[in-house]
């Protein structure tokens, strides 16, 4: 590499004269063989006397020639633009070719396929219960069911939603547990014709008082131990999906679903400081299973496992590929939920199809190995976040025959817009790729002006076909800005989703990040501006910023505020938020400041306080305390899993930036560690460093507090 510059642009004359005449001498031109660019790319405009030529050297280690070739042609196309519009401004002519637009509309999306079979949900769920009554269609920790009774105790919801005057179209909200009777009123819901609302109860009051009141639910499904938790006013709203299937509800009319009735509203981040409920029709998910199911190429289907939460729209992925393949789906409980945990079910079930989160998939590989292998998985999905190329090869390595799809999209476009089938790694690239569209989808990446970029250039990725959501409910206004119309198939819906690809040569898509202040963390979507929104609700703040810092998986969220008076602190505003967000959007790291850095042009300064993030752990209180081995060693695990470099035994894990899905990782470098077997729910219990080290102690036999030569005297 040069140490000045990389790209040099150079002009020359050259005389169409191939011969020169000087005093005492010929003159004539030679090629020259060049075996090596001087820098990376070097571009030289050959005038001739009435032509331009252009040369182009380029270091082979960097590109290739179908590159370079591409690039030559889309600078072609931007002269030959010039001379057609030269008032236009450079930024608003068009660079590609119309036999590369025609590659990118048609070649890259040839997904085009009709299904032979119904295309709504309740019809495919039918059509199991009838073809295998007596299977287990679901399975708790408690409970199961077979085909034949979720069709008659869906009834039995299906009826007494009737009876409450519910039609087709209405919204019923869904609130309960992990466990069969979730799905159970779920499929109820569907079979009159209605669209299911998952709640998660444990949110906070004002989160889903916000869902339920934007809805307008007509009832609210939940359970006797969760009733307490639905805010005081719509408790005469809610039913008791208990009393309900011990009720002796008659049968119900065949509902006539159609493809373009509401299946559910999933409730993501906003933008404007409320979340925004998202409206998915029939259509859109039959759409999505079918083609997973082609992409997989395995027409029977065996068993699955439900790992997300209901309101997470992986979860629909996981409830519908089962139940309308005539799958057996297992239902894991939170306490489940642990790698170790997930590969003994995985093995004890012989489960066939899974989606395995990627926030704990490195774990999970450990277990797989410790486990020796053995596993029955044909299918694997994964996505949500970038996944390393290197994790999945481990999995086809352990795991012989098993089929890996790496999915890619947003809430909107029903779970998955792309699907990559991961064979082997791609030399050069660390993460996998996300693929192409899914079946009846298109995939459009566009600049600003919404043309197609070229190969290897960065767009925002735009879905357009039989994925595409119906847009916001209640007509949300980001419904005008992402929701449009295709520039490219006639009156087609498309949505822009802001995130950033580009085309490998082979034609997949490489993600690459946003181009705006969304962020996922633990896959879960967040706007930023919604935290923002929430604290200039309150005085405690006169000015915040919420940034995220961390890698792909140990992100974490980071706020800056000046704060309103010396009485607000960091655990004034952790405990404000939590009560208006989940978990998973409160910032537990927080820097206060005197005054917000500003740049020149009056923006705030990201850049600087990105880098007090950096020395955030410095700033906290370094203590001399007499620690026993374990603590010592558990303190420098906690260190490692909250990326911190001060900590002390006094502190609560989900105070100083943990969360389930860290508790998760916590928990198996912790039996890793110390060799001994402990649930995510000791750490609930214990929460801080000091009582944890005692469940260790007394779970490996050991008393060391007894014993003073154990102790030893550190700076932590």
């Amino acid at each position: 590499m040069n140490p000045l510059f990389q790209v040099m642009l150079a002009m020359s004359y050259s005389s169409n004269e191939n011969h020169f005449e000087l005093s005492n001498c010929d003159i004539s031109q030679q090629q020259m063989d060049i075996s090596m660019s001087k820098f990376d790319l070097t571009i030289t405009i050959v005038e001739g006397d009435s032509t331009l030529g252009l040369n182009v050297e380029y270091a082979t280690a960097l590109f290739k020639q179908n590159t370079i070739r591409h690039f030559c042609d889309c600078f072609q196309e931007l002269l030959d633009q010039i001379i057609l519009a030269p008032h236009n401004s450079i930024k608003r002519l068009d660079v590609l070719a119309e036999k590369d637009k025609l590659l990118l509309q048609q070649e890259y999306n040839l997904s085009s396929i009709q299904f032979d079979s119904p295309e709504n949900l309740l019809d495919l769920i039918e059509k199991s219960c009838n073809e295998f009554p007596h299977k287990l269609a679901l399975v708790d920790t408690d409970h199961h069911v077979t085909y034949q009774e979720l069709w008659m105790k869906s009834e039995k919801i299906g009826a007494a939603l009737i009876k409450e005057g519910v039609t087709q179209g209405d919204l019923v909200a869904v609130g309960m547990g992990r466990s069969v009777n979730m799905i159970i009123a779920m499929v109820g819901v569907l079979r009159v014709g209605a669209a299911y609302v998952p709640l998660d109860m444990h949110h906070p009051e004002e989160r889903v008082n916000f869902i339920i009141k934007d809805t307008g639910c007509q009832l609210i499904i939940t359970e006797k131990k969760l009733i307490q938790l639905l805010p005081s006013e719509y408790i005469q709203k809610a039913f008791l999906v208990e009393d309900i299937l011990k009720s002796n509800y008659s049968s119900i009319p065949r509902s006539l679903t159609k493809p373009d009735q509401l299946a559910y509203v999933l409730y993501t981040s906003g933008s404007t400081g409320n979340p925004k409920g998202v409206m998915i029709e029939h259509r859109n998910v039959v759409a999505l299973i079918h083609s997973y199911r082609i992409k997989t190429g395995h027409e029977k289907w065996g068993s699955g496992i439900s790992l997300c939460p209901f309101v997470f729209d992986v979860s629909v992925w996981e409830i519908f590929t089962n139940l309308c393949f005539g799958g057996t789906l297992h239902i894991l409980n939170k306490d489940s939920i642990d790698p170790k945990a997930i590969v003994n079910y995985l093995s004890d079930k012989q489960i066939e199809n899974a989606y395995l989160p990627p926030t704990i998939l490195k774990e999970i590989i450990e277990e797989i190995e410790a486990f020796g292998g053995g596993l029955s998985l044909k299918s694997l999905l994964v996505g949500v976040m970038s996944i390393q190329q290197e994790l999945l090869q481990k999995i086809k390595k352990l795991i012989p025959g098993i089929v890996i799809i790496n999915g890619y999209g947003p809430t909107e476009t029903t779970i998955c817009a792309t699907f990559y089938r991961f064979e082997q790694i791609i030399p050069g690239l660390i993460h996998t790729p996300i693929g192409r569209a899914t079946h009846n989808n298109k995939i459009y990446l566009l600049d600003e002006f919404e043309r197609m970029v070229p190969f290897g250039a960065v767009g925002e990725i735009c879905v357009v076909g039989a994925g595409v959501g119906r847009g916001y409910l209640g007509g949300h206004d980001s419904d005008s800005t992402r929701f449009t119309t295709s520039p490219f198939d006639d009156n087609l819906r498309m949505y822009k989703t802001g995130d950033l690809a580009k085309w490998l040569p082979e034609g997949e898509l490489q993600y690459l990040g946003r181009n705006d202040d969304q962020v996922k963390i633990g896959g879960y979507r967040i706007e930023l501006n919604e935290i923002e929104s929430k604290l200039k609700e309150c005085a405690l703040l006169i000015q915040c910023t919420v940034l995220v810092i961390g890698n792909d998986s140990n992100k974490k969220l980071f706020g800056f505020g000046v704060p309103s008076s010396e009485e607000v602190d960091e655990s004034s505003i952790i405990a404000y938020l939590k009560q208006l967000l989940p978990s998973y959007m409160v910032p537990l790291r927080w820097c206060l400041l005197k005054k917000m850095p500003i740049t020149n042009n009056g923006k705030v300064n990201k850049e600087m306080l990105l880098e007090m993030a950096a020395g955030y752990s410095l700033h906290r209180q370094n203590e001399k305390v007499a620690l026993t081995p374990i603590q010592h060693e558990m303190l420098e695990i906690w260190k490692d899993i909250l990326d911190l470099e001060i900590l002390n035994i006094h502190d609560n894990f989900f105070e100083v930036g943990g969360n389930s899905l860290l508790a998760i990782r916590l928990v198996h470098n912790i039996r890793k560690h110390f060799q001994i077997d402990i649930s995510v729910k000791t750490l609930f219990k214990a929460k801080d460093i000091k009582a944890l080290c005692e469940q260790v102690e007394i779970i490996v036999g050991e008393n060391i507090s007894e014993s003073k030569s154990n102790y030893h005297i550190i700076e932590i």
